[in-house]
């Protein structure tokens, strides 16, 4: 109701804006003028009248008198008070009208803060978890079946490496000083220093200031933060750091970033913007003792034997304060980054501190960077008077490629990955920009994955360690933490209970966890909104409004809630179709995530496996690929066969590209016959174990290729580059698509041809040509002038090996090059190094016995470096190659045992005759004649005969 006054002597009403609380409450227009006790005029004549208030019209209008009566004998003086009067209920009214405004939007924000805001949050909170749960469903779980590993049987199929057994001969450095990176080195020098030695040292990366004020803050929170396990815990504080606890944080990746040889060196190495896995202090206090020799990851599953499964991750160890040997200087064993056993044994003695013997020190502000795989440990802290050794320590590993391509590898075992769960999903660039890219809510997003971030998502990492029981997810992980009351910020109600088996504990807690939070979350949405209901209906009946007024005002606030959480319903559509179009989710519904592609069907007589060894030379694409950075060149820096391989190639590899073809042939041949003096040249055959490759052309195929891309910078670039686009093929996304298989594998082929042909169609252009004796002084390749070079020098001056007296090597029979059938005078440095599948061999039964039994090589597996046998009379076993070696015909006169086929149990001593072949012609069917004391002649089958084990001069290899 809008109440207005009229002036009798005023022939025009002034209007008045109605107020928003303004409402209509009769039908019809009711009048009321005030009269005194005869039931005349009011004394002032001014008549008050109570209006239906319509905003389409002027509010009122005043009805008076339009002559003065007699009565009014002081018409001038009634005017001036009737003005004064209006003039004052105007302003009364411009007030009310203000205050009811004012109190109306106060109400309607109280309304919003007290009903809408915590409604819409509660149903978003039942609408989110079931999102998670469709999420989980769908993807998360599949996920980790997707990264189970050790029990998906995966170590004997994604094998790219094999299980090396390291020995002091493997260590590339005897001093510190050799690890230390010249101020003017480049990144190319640090790159290689990393994949020979594991470990280098940078000089001057964080500022005096900054490592003091960090090495202040941290001991101080030492006694306050809560401490996580390190090796030898006692006497030691680790942490994790939230780089928003101090502003040095920060300050130092910003110092980290402003040295260019650090900044350029760990891209080159890692690849570019890495990710960071790990961010936090460990401080040694004197008393501190020492650790153990170990790797930080596992080589059960790191990225040294599974390069395409598991990434490499390095470690950044930056002291601050000037840090003494007796302070506990870390230890490293360089050159055992390729290492899987026996590193304990012999880095020992040999692995070198950082800061140098005697009274030398590891400088305050320097940084050791460490490959993950290499062997390393903290030492004891036995100066009393020495500082507390603080370390900082940040983890970088190449970025995941789930954005944007498909992503097999994920992160080692056994590493701690000690950093805040809020810092996951972050790169070197965030954390160097963190004031701009880690606050929060961007930073929680980027953890949990929900927005692009380049690093390994917190999701992710507990995917990896949930699927395989890594640190901090194991079976006892999950008994301390039910004990300890599970999610402290959840309610206990809604978290699953989990009775054992805990094998696979967290993924069902997870489940249950979830599904209980659902039903509890709908619950208390429903009693919600039957107390909003119940709120917005006594209101309205407290109001006085009747039964339908009050129906629709439910109404009306019903089609608002509803209206709120469509919003909300289609906000959660939205993301949900936006994850199921991401690539990551396409790449976990089509399980290529996380896996191999599958292998292809194993033929036996087909490139049977064996055992690699140190001086065999690798011949593998599984490093290729170019987001490998580094690591696509670990093989032919730290194995040792390829490094002395590589080395010799790069000698004569000047000049090479202008060489004839009949020369670069016989070139080719000579490099390659070295190899096979040395050792054996090796690939990955279909179920990706290590086969010897015997062919000719093959050979001289790869030593030309060898000498191609080591004869100039441009010639690597390029070749490095179709390498990595045929890895690519093979392993990334489009492996198994219609456009790679007919088109693009196809154009990549013929771009290599083009570029880079094989000695075969060189050959054979030469030929077709007529010029197979011209010299010429130069080539090109792509268009460009290689190198240019005095032919006529004999060619024996050109390599120190003997070369194939005629050019058309590539023609010649495996035999005139000692392959295809292995010179017998070559001797194998174990008898069991060069058995392959298939052969027959003798076995120590179960490494046990002194017998000696004659068995089928069915197996040999690299990831464990053990043998698969069948006897011959059917059983099978697994046994070390120190228990296996070559089978030898029996010779004349040898002392065997045999046994009689009417007394399985018992041998017998005999004399070995001879042989009669069977009616087959295979061993399987010969008969052994033998001459025993005790049964005369015997002909007995190869089940019923073995020989003994005897020590032999030529097995001094300490392997039995």
């Amino acid at each position: 109701f809008v109440i207005v006054a009229t002036a009798q002597s005023s022939s025009t009403a002034v209007p008045v804006r109605p107020t928003p609380s303004s409402r209509t409450i009769m039908a019809t227009q009711v009048e009321y003028s005030k009269t005194n006790q005869n039931g005349g005029e009011d004394r002032d004549g001014t008549h008050i009248k109570l209006v239906k208030d319509d905003p389409t019209t002027t509010v009122a209008s005043a009805t008076t008198p339009t002559t003065p009566t007699d009565d009014d004998h002081d018409g001038n003086a009634n005017k001036d008070e009737d003005v004064t009067m209006a003039s004052s209920s105007s302003s009364s009214r411009s007030t009310s009208t203000a205050l009811a405004t004012t109190v109306s939007i106060i109400g309607y924000i109280l309304r919003i803060a007290i009903l809408d805001i915590p409604l819409a949050l509660l149903f978003a909170s039942y609408v989110a978890c079931c999102c998670v749960q469709f999420i989980g469903h769908e993807y998360l779980i599949p996920q980790i079946n997707l990264m189970i590993f050790q029990d998906a049987g995966r170590p004997f199929t994604d094998l790219t490496y094999y299980h090396r057994t390291c020995t002091e001969k493997d260590i590339t450095a005897t001093q510190p000083e050799e690890l230390y990176i010249p101020l003017d080195a480049t990144a190319a020098e640090v790159e290689d220093r990393m994949l020979k030695h594991g470990v280098s040292i940078f000089q001057n990366i964080l500022s005096e200031e900054t490592a003091s004020g960090l090495r202040e803050f941290i001991i101080e929170q030492n006694q306050i933060q809560d401490g996580w396990y390190v090796i030898n815990n006692q006497n030691r504080y680790s942490w994790g750091i939230d780089i928003s606890m101090h502003p040095l944080f920060h300050q130092a990746f910003k110092e980290m970033s402003q040295n260019e040889q650090f900044i350029t060196s760990i891209q080159k190495v890692v690849g570019p913007n890495p990710a960071i896995i790990e961010f936090t202090a460990i401080t040694s206090t004197y008393g501190a003792k020492d650790q153990h020799d170990h790797q930080d990851v596992v080589p059960e599953a790191n990225g040294a034997k599974f390069a395409r499964t598991f990434i490499p991750s390095y470690s950044f160890f930056m002291p601050l304060q000037d840090t003494t040997y007796d302070m506990g200087a870390t230890h490293v064993c360089p050159g055992s980054h390729l290492c899987s056993t026996n590193c304990n044994v012999y880095c020992a003695d040999h692995s070198l501190p950082v800061s140098g013997y005697g009274n030398s020190t590891w400088p305050r502000g320097s940084g050791a960077l460490v490959n993950q795989q290499t062997t390393h440990k903290g030492m004891a802290h036995k100066d009393p008077n020495g500082p507390d050794r603080v370390v900082l320590i940040a983890t970088f590993a190449p970025r995941p490629q789930t954005h944007r391509g498909l992503e097999t590898r994920q992160i080692g075992w056994g590493g701690s990955y000690s950093m805040t769960w809020t810092h996951w999903g972050n790169t070197l660039y965030d954390f160097i920009h963190a004031d701009e890219r880690m606050t929060r809510p961007q930073l929680l997003m980027r953890t949990l994955g929900l927005s692009k971030g380049g690093g390994y998502t917190w999701v992710t990492q507990a995917s990896t360690r949930i699927a395989n029981g890594d640190n901090g997810y194991t079976e006892e992980a999950l008994e301390d933490f039910l004990e300890d009351d599970g999610l402290l910020f959840w309610p206990q109600s809604w978290q699953a209970e989990i009775d054992g088996p805990y094998d696979d504990g967290w993924e069902r807690f997870a489940i249950g966890t979830v599904e209980l939070s659902k039903q509890g979350l709908k619950k208390l949405n429903v009693m919600a909104l039957l107390a909003y209901f119940a709120l917005v209906a006594g209101a309205a009946y407290m109001m006085g409004h009747d039964r339908q007024h009050i129906v629709q005002t439910v109404v009306r606030y019903g089609k608002r809630s509803m209206f709120i959480n469509g919003a909300i319903v289609l906000v959660a559509l939205w993301l949900l179709k936006s994850v199921k179009q991401s690539n990551w989710a396409r790449n976990i519904k089509s399980a290529k995530a996380y896996r191999l592609p599958t292998l292809q069907p194993y033929l036996d007589d087909e490139n049977p496996a064996t055992l690699p060894r140190e001086d065999d030379i690798l011949l593998t694409n599984h490093y290729a690929s170019e987001r490998f950075a580094s690591f696509t060149r670990v093989v032919d820096v730290a194995h040792p066969g390829n490094r002395q391989w590589k080395e010799l190639v790069k000698t004569y590899a000047s000049g090479y590209g202008s060489l004839p073809t009949s020369m670069q042939v016989e070139l080719s041949a000579s490099i390659m016959r070295w190899g096979n003096e040395t050792g054996r040249f090796l690939k990955p055959n279909a179920v990706r174990q290590w086969s010897e490759i015997l062919e000719v052309d093959e050979l001289i195929e790869a030593s030309h290729k060898e000498l191609t891309l080591a004869s100039s910078a441009f010639n690597e670039a390029m070749i490095r580059q179709l390498d990595s686009l045929d890895a690519d093929l093979v392993y990334d996304r489009w492996h198994d698509t219609a456009m790679n298989k007919r088109h693009i594998a196809k154009h990549v082929s013929s771009l290599r041809r083009k570029l880079f042909p094989t000695l075969r169609s060189m050959q054979k252009k030469t030929k077709q040509s007529g010029n197979a004796n011209t010299v010429t002084t130069s080539t090109t390749i792509a268009g460009v002038v290689v190198a240019s070079l005095d032919l006529f020098a004999p060619a024996s001056f050109l390599l120190p090996i003997n070369i194939p007296s005629t050019s058309n090597a590539l023609n010649r029979s495996p035999s005139q090059l000692i392959l295809g059938q292995r010179d017998t005078s070559r001797v194998p440095p174990y008898p069991a190094a060069w058995v392959e599948e298939t052969d027959l061999v003798e076995v120590k039964y179960k490494c046990k016995f002194e017998e000696w039994y004659r068995a089928i090589l069915v197996e040999v597996q690299c990831a464990d470096m053990r043998m698969t046998v069948q006897y011959l009379d059917g059983e099978e076993g697994t046994v070390d190659p120190s228990c296996v070696r070559k089978f030898e015909p029996f010779r004349y006169g040898e002392q065997v045992q045999v046994r009689a086929d009417e007394k399985p149990d018992e041998w017998i001593p005999a004399t070995f005759v001879r042989s009669i072949d069977g009616p087959y012609g295979d061993f399987e069917s010969e008969t052994s004649v033998v001459q025993s004391e005790e049964r005369g002649m015997l002909k007995v089958l190869p089940p019923n005969i073995r020989r003994m084990y005897i020590e032999s001069d030529d097995d001094d290899d300490d392997d039995d």
